[in-house]
């Protein structure tokens, strides 16, 4: 894979008293209790920086060193010294997998530590993990797989391939991710992937997205089909009330009519019967 990477924003240089410093602490996969360390470190340079670095660590022309806590009080051990001349030999790619991922970060190893039991002798592995912050300690161990080999993990944007850029905003401007390129003719070459509606190198950029407008247009459209259906729906609808009010209006009517001529036509018979009761009468 084509990748660069630079962590030299990331080195210490000039006295403080906030330093890379981290405490570990007992493994849970081993039978054997770990003692409790703390580890100061730099990138790219010794810890002579460090303000607060504790009287019995004599030698700050280390890159990292590793003293106790508790029991292991005034123990203090060089884990490995940078040399300049050897930049090359001391990086790695994070993942070491046969289709290594540049995008996921790189590693960078300090040899010539001081020697523990057995005479092999300390090694520190620091692991920046490409992450959009800027710098953030997660842990720090003794490998479980190699005596006297100690690791700490790192998340920054600095630990990013330089083909990602990083802008006042983050890694790919806070608006994509950086990833390695799938493709054939590029693939290992790590670049941004931008979120919908952003574009360059960097995701800086706002762009007119044709599949989104493409697909807000459809939504519109979809929208006012509904809208018009609905619409449509609540005139059928009025005009069902409007006909069965009609026609209540009508049965009601054509009832009262009939029940207003059947009581004249009762009222009628009854008056002919009563005239002809009376002629008769007359007639006896």
């Amino acid at each position: 894979p084509t990748a660069t990477f630079d962590l030299r924003d990331l080195t210490k240089a000039e006295s403080t008293s906030i330093a890379y410093r981290i405490t570990d602490g007992d493994l849970e996969c081993t039978d054997e209790v770990e003692a409790d360390y703390t580890y100061v470190f730099n990138f790219f340079g010794d810890i002579s920086y460090y303000s607060e670095l504790p009287s019995y660590c004599g030698d700050d022309s280390a890159a990292a060193v590793q003293f106790g806590v508790g029991g292991q009080i005034n123990s203090c051990h060089t884990l490995g010294r940078y040399d300049a001349d050897y930049d090359d030999q001391i990086w790695s790619l994070l993942d070491k997998s046969s289709d290594a991922d540049p995008s996921k970060g790189v590693s960078l190893k300090y040899l010539d530590g001081d020697p523990c039991a057995g005479g092999v002798k300390r090694q520190l592995t620091l692991n920046v993990e490409c992450f959009n912050h800027p710098y953030r300690l997660v842990s720090a161990s003794e490998s479980v797989f190699q005596r006297c080999a100690y690791e700490i993990n790192v998340q920054s944007y600095h630990g990013c391939p330089q083909e990602c850029p990083i802008t006042v905003n983050g890694l790919c401007d806070g608006h994509g991710l950086c990833m390695m390129e799938l493709n054939d003719a590029t693939h290992g070459t790590p670049h941004c992937y931008c979120n919908t509606g952003r574009g360059g190198n960097d995701c800086s950029e706002k762009v007119h997205d044709k599949h989104t407008s493409s697909a807000d247009s459809d939504e519109g459209s979809g929208t006012g089909v509904q809208i018009a259906f609905l619409v449509i729906l609540l005139l059928i609808f009025f005009a069902l009330v409007g006909s069965i009010v009609y026609m209540t209006l009508q049965v009601m009517r054509y009832r009262k009519e009939t029940t207003e001529t059947y009581t004249a036509f009762n009222a009628m018979n009854t008056e002919e019967i009563e005239l002809h009761a009376g002629a008769s009468r007359e007639t006896s």
